[in-house]
């Protein structure tokens, strides 16, 4: 039968209360409380000690809210903001209450869970989960937010002076794969060539050809940013025509850092000691990690350039016209794709794979043998540690924020007792903004006309091939998660196997324009009819 259809927020339950307090003819609070909370759900295709599938306990969030409005004097305001908002999320196997019902593989790093098997060979479904328990894969994401503002009504002006503070969190936990993954083709039971054998027998004999467990240093990461921003603006009453906004913000938000230090990435020039001493290896965050330590929380530049001045002014022609125009500058926040702001473990974790051998004659290894112990235990403090495979980069500079010019400018006229016309010309430049664009570990395209040979391989012994040389000694070793060709040899730092493309890259840029028109009839009966073009 069909697993049930269902989603994570099915059946959730929402609770909301308010409550305003006014103190007097100066002093309004007000408090609310948004809840919603989901019911774990145990959806699943086989009977649940065989069941493939996840289930999320906890699922919740909480927004809560706090204000506090103060009249100062008749024309001095401050109003006082404090809000609060996290998520709470627990993925678990829906079989994880069975876990003593199956035997359990020696080796491997928990036995919290059943261990997952699948059967490819013949097309066979699987059982078991990769995940882990819930109970140590639960993760929430507080965000706290604070800010005030002073409004001050003086003669024609109106001014605002204000600030914000956001402190935004993640507590992320996870043990997936810890009791291992075990998949079962037919080759160990089958004749080299020959379409035969079958995964189900070679899993009775427990010939297991490919199989891989995840072992963890530590099991949590904790993401960590915050934000300052300061404004100021001032709206002036020229004179009975004309009025004119204009003001500056301010603001900072820090690249992501994890709480503990519990982070490694791409450092672009620091020294490589297991590739011949090249640029490019891998960094951990921090003082904590000897020769390793990059001496700072994160790879970005602290960047604080983040100026916004923004001005707009109405002008009343006559009573039938009005001109208005704007124009500012506008920055997002600092972006990181993904669940998990920007942060990486390598070194604290591994998940070591085997394989068979022989076009799978030769399993990997027998279950009654236990999961293979040849392989290095995290932590993994290496600066070399990446060598032959992928590694995070994000770009020094990326903290310099994405941002945008924009603006307009609008003539309103009203043609008739029930006829209005709008024309308006809108704008903006986008600069900076988040973008795929720039690798800086492709091969030159100068070296395309190598054609062909670029795919050829470099074997062990070589020195050169085709006029290029080897990179440094022990390279072909290295490349387990690429191979070793001539293409890879002329990457910049061809010690990694991908182009380096940095995650929160932010390279690219827009440009917007558009003629807006509107026209408005007010028909009987209150009714409106409206005609646009853009």
């Amino acid at each position: 039968s069909e697993a049930v259809p269902d989603t994570i927020l099915a059946d959730s339950n929402y609770y909301m209360g308010r409550y305003d307090l006014q103190l007097g003819g100066n002093d309004h609070f007000f408090v609310s409380v948004w809840h919603q909370r989901s019911p774990a759900k145990f959806s699943s295709v086989l009977p649940r000690p065989l069941a493939s599938e996840s289930f999320t306990d906890p699922q919740n969030s909480w927004v809560s809210r706090f204000n506090y409005d103060k009249t100062i004097r008749g024309a001095l305001l401050n109003h006082t903001s404090i809000g609060y908002l996290n998520r709470n999320e627990g993925y678990g196997c829906v079989n994880q209450d069975f876990a003593d019902d199956f035997p359990q593989i020696a080796g491997v790093a928990s036995h919290d869970v059943p261990p997952y098997i699948s059967f490819n060979g013949r097309a066979f479904g699987a059982f078991g989960c990769p995940g882990g328990p819930s109970h140590e894969s639960i993760t929430t994401r507080p965000t706290f937010i604070i800010n005030d503002i002073v409004t001050w009504t003086r003669g024609a002006h109106t001014m605002k002076v204000g600030m914000e503070y956001r402190k935004i969190m993640g507590n992320l936990h996870g043990a997936n794969n810890e009791a291992g993954s075990f998949d079962f083709q037919p080759g160990a039971t089958g004749l080299l060539g020959v379409n035969s054998g079958s995964p189900i027998a070679s899993f009775l004999l427990g010939a297991v050809d490919n199989a891989n467990a995840t072992f963890r240093a530590v099991n949590s990461s904790y993401p960590r940013q915050h934000a300052w921003i300061v404004h100021a603006g001032d709206t002036w009453r020229v004179s009975d025509t004309l009025t004119v906004d204009y003001g500056l913000r301010w603001d900072y938000f820090s690249p992501s850092s994890e709480k503990y230090d519990r982070f490694s990435f791409f450092d672009r020039d620091g020294e490589n000691a297991g590739a011949g001493g090249r640029p490019g290896r891998l960094a951990f965050a921090g003082d904590s990690f000897g020769e390793a330590s990059f001496h700072a929380r994160y790879p970005e530049q602290n960047w604080y350039g983040a100026y916004a001045p923004r001005v707009g002014a109405v002008y009343s022609w006559h009573d039938k016209t009005v001109l208005r125009a704007g124009w500012g500058i506008f920055y997002t926040q600092a972006f990181y794709p993904g669940w998990g702001g920007g942060i990486v473990q390598d070194g604290f974790s591994t998940s070591p794979s085997f394989s068979s051998r022989l076009g799978g004659i030769q399993p990997a290894f027998f279950l009654e043998e236990g999961f293979p112990q040849n392989f290095e235990a995290p932590p993994i403090i290496r600066t070399d540690y990446r060598n032959g495979q992928t590694i995070l980069y994000r770009p020094i500079d990326a903290n310099q924020r994405s941002y945008s010019h924009q603006w307009n400018i609008t003539l309103d006229r009203q043609l008739g007792h029930d006829l209005a016309l709008s024309i308006a010309y809108v704008g903006s430049a986008g600069r900076r903004l988040p973008s795929s664009i720039d690798p800086i570990n492709a091969v030159d395209p100068r070296h395309l006309s190598m054609g062909p040979a670029l795919a050829d391989e470099f074997e062990r012994g070589m020195t050169s091939l085709h006029g290029v040389p080897l990179p440094y000694a022990g390279w072909v070793e290295q490349m387990t998660g690429c191979s070793p060709s001539i293409a890879q040899a002329l990457r910049p730092f061809p010690q990694y196997c991908h182009d380096l493309q940095g995650l929160n890259e932010n390279h690219g840029e827009s440009r917007y324009n558009s003629l807006q028109v509107k026209l408005e009839r007010r028909l009987a009966s209150g009714c409106y009819g409206l005609v646009s073009y853009t």
